[in-house]
């Protein structure tokens, strides 16, 4: 049996959740079906209970994201004991058989000067803390770890490492964090080596995706502005009802 797959969802969704639909159909399709653990309050009422755990859990901080993200995944390893996972958030899909044990540590592409430079979004901002933190730690590192892509990672090793880890109010970000606190940062591959990402309005591979070069790597992520394009293509890529829909 592969290892699980934890993903949050957020306490107020939109789009009928075509993210998690989607990227539960990748799991099925490509991924050996791995059970799930769906961290959140409100659950699509499609998703199938036999392949799909919903743990339910509050997004307690309204003033950030991240922890939220530490808070609901820390109480998921807690409870249901969980060892080696993929953690991973919905806006992402599995293109390509992968074995789940053996996901690459992976590597935000974009040097840690651009954030120390530019920290222009919270986002950035909390990037730059989290950098920051890691050197309080003795830990100076090449990259930061946020590659938004499916991750592995071993619930007792966070448990562990974590304890002695604010991730509120200060906002650290999630995957760099795991990183340091379990001492897995090292020999990472780029997120341009695994994932292909689909960011602005206008980019036209989009209607490409179908296709096979589009596929030659394991990842894709999107965004807001590309989703209702990318769902186009996902459609057709999956178009029948995974294990974890009813």
């Amino acid at each position: 049996m592969t290892i699980p797959v934890l993903i949050p969802l957020g306490n107020g969704t939109y789009r009928d959740n075509l993210e998690l639909r989607y990227l539960l159909r990748s799991l099925d399709a490509n991924a050996g079906k791995p059970h799930v653990y769906l961290m959140t309050m409100c659950a699509p009422d499609w998703i199938n209970p036999e392949h799909v755990t919903i743990v339910s859990l509050p997004d307690p901080y309204s003033d950030c994201k991240d922890a939220n993200l530490f808070y609901k995944t820390h109480k998921t390893i807690e409870k249901y004991h969980i060892e080696d996972f993929v953690w991973t958030a919905d806006d992402a899909a599995i293109m390509q058989p992968i074995d789940l044990e053996n996901i690459p540590v992976v590597h935000n592409h974009r040097p840690n000067s651009m954030f120390y430079q530019q920290p222009t979004t919270k986002w950035r901002s909390r990037v730059k803390d989290t950098l920051e933190w890691a050197k309080s730690r003795g830990v100076y590192l090449p990259h930061n770890y946020e590659c938004h892509c499916p991750q592995k990672f071993n619930g007792k090793a966070i448990l562990d490492g974590m304890k002695d880890v604010s991730f509120y109010p200060d906002g650290k970000t999630i995957y760099t964090t795991w990183r340091v606190a379990t001492d897995s940062w090292r020999d990472s591959v780029s997120q341009l080596d695994v994932k292909r990402t689909f960011e602005f309005e206008f980019d036209d591979s989009i209607n490409n995706l179908v296709q096979s070069e589009l596929c030659s790597k394991p990842f894709i992520g999107y965004s807001d502005a590309t989703a209702e394009r990318v769902f186009n293509r996902l459609k057709e890529i999956f178009p029948n009802k995974s294990i974890y829909e009813k």
